[in-house]
C-alpha cells in the first residue's frame, strides 16, 4: 500500500514519462515532415530555382537536415545535363591522361588537400582515388582548363557529402552554371573579378579597415584567392563551410563577398594593429579566429 506521497510519486513519474514519450513522438514526427519536405524539394528543384526561388532561400536559411543535404545537393547536379548522359562520367573516367604533367600536378594536389579532410587507412585511399577520378574527368570535360590548382578542394568537399559520380555532377554544375569555370581559365578572370568586387565591398563596408590596407599593402590578392577559388573550403571551420555552400548553391550568389566582408568587420579590430605579414598570415589561417555562430548568424542577414 502506498502512501500519498508515494501515490503523489508515481502519477507524477507516469505523467513524466507519457510527456517524455508524446515529445519524442513529436519530434521524430515532426523530423520525419521535415525530411519529407525536402524530398519534395529535392524532387522538383528546378522549379523551386524558377519560380519559388523566395522561398527556397528561406528553408534554406533555416537550415537543411544533415540527413538531407546530400539529397539536396545531389539534386543541384542532376536537374540538367544528367538524365540525358547517364553514361558520361563513367565514360570519361575510361580514358587515359595522355600528358603526364597534368596527371602528376593532379597526384600531388590530392596528397596535398588529404590533410584537410581527415581520413585513415582504406578510407584515405578509397576517398584519394575518388577524388583522382573525379578531377581527371573534369580534366577532360574542360580541356582548356585541364587541372589548376583548388580544383581538388572543391572535389574533396563535395566528396564529403556525396558519392562519387554525384561529387563530378555537381562540380560540372558549378563550373557551367553557376560560372566558377572562370576562375580557373587562363589569365583567372573570375577571379580577378572576384577581387574587384571584394575590394569595393571592403572600401563601402568596411572603410577604416579599407584605408589601412591601403596603407600597409594589403591587396586582395594576397590574402583572398583562396577564399574565392575554394568557397572557404581551405580554412574555415567545416560546419560553416557547409552553411555557406548551402547558400551558395541554393540561390544566394552573393554569400561568398558577403561571409568575407563579415568575417574582416568581426576580425577589424585586430586587424588594424597588424603589419603586413601579420595580416597575410592571419587572414590566410583563420580557422581559430572565426566566431563561427556569429558569422553563421550574420552571413544570410
Amino acid at each position: 500500500v502506498h502512501g500519498d506521497d508515494d501515490y503523489l510519486y508515481i502519477m507524477v513519474e507516469a505523467i513524466m514519462s507519457h510527456g517524455a514519450q508524446y515529445m519524442a513522438k513529436t519530434k521524430e514526427k515532426g523530423k520525419l515532415e521535415e525530411v519529407e519536405k525536402w524530398k519534395k524539394i529535392s524532387a522538383d528543384i528546378a522549379m523551386y530555382f524558377t519560380l519559388k526561388k523566395k522561398e527556397l532561400i528561406a528553408d534554406v536559411i533555416a537550415g537543411i537536415p544533415l540527413e538531407c543535404r546530400s539529397l539536396m545537393w545531389n539534386s543541384v547536379g542532376s536537374f540538367r545535363d544528367r538524365k540525358r548522359f547517364p553514361s558520361f562520367y563513367n565514360d570519361l573516367c575510361r580514358l587515359e591522361i595522355p600528358n603526364p604533367t597534368l596527371e602528376d600536378k593532379i597526384m600531388k594536389d590530392v596528397k596535398r588537400t588529404i590533410s584537410r579532410f581527415p581520413k585513415e587507412g582504406e578510407e584515405k585511399v578509397a576517398f584519394q582515388k575518388k577524388q583522382t577520378n573525379v578531377l581527371k574527368a573534369l580534366a577532360f570535360r574542360f580541356p582548356d582548363i585541364g587541372y589548376v590548382q583548388g580544383m581538388a578542394v572543391i572535389v574533396c568537399f563535395a566528396l564529403e557529402y556525396l558519392e562519387e559520380e554525384d561529387a563530378f555532377w555537381l562540380v560540372l554544375t558549378l563550373f557551367e552554371e553557376y560560372e566558377m569555370k572562370a576562375m580557373f581559365t587562363q589569365n583567372l578572370p573570375g577571379l580577378r573579378e572576384a577581387f574587384y568586387v571584394h575590394s569595393g565591398l571592403l572600401k563601402s563596408e568596411v572603410p577604416k579597415l579599407y584605408s589601412h590596407f591601403k596603407k600597409i599593402g594589403c591587396d586582395p590578392t594576397l590574402y583572398s584567392a583562396n577564399w574565392f577559388l575554394t568557397i572557404f573550403s581551405i580554412y574555415w571551420p567545416f560546419d560553416l563551410v557547409t552553411r555557406i555552400w548551402d547558400f551558395y548553391l541554393f540561390g544566394m550568389d552573393d554569400i561568398v563577398h558577403r561571409s568575407a566582408i563579415v568575417f574582416l568587420k568581426q576580425s577589424q579590430t585586430t586587424l588594424l594593429g597588424m603589419s603586413l605579414e601579420d595580416t597575410v598570415m592571419y587572414l590566410q589561417n583563420p580557422l581559430q579566429k572565426l566566431k563561427v555562430v556569429k558569422l553563421d548568424s550574420e552571413i544570410h542577414q
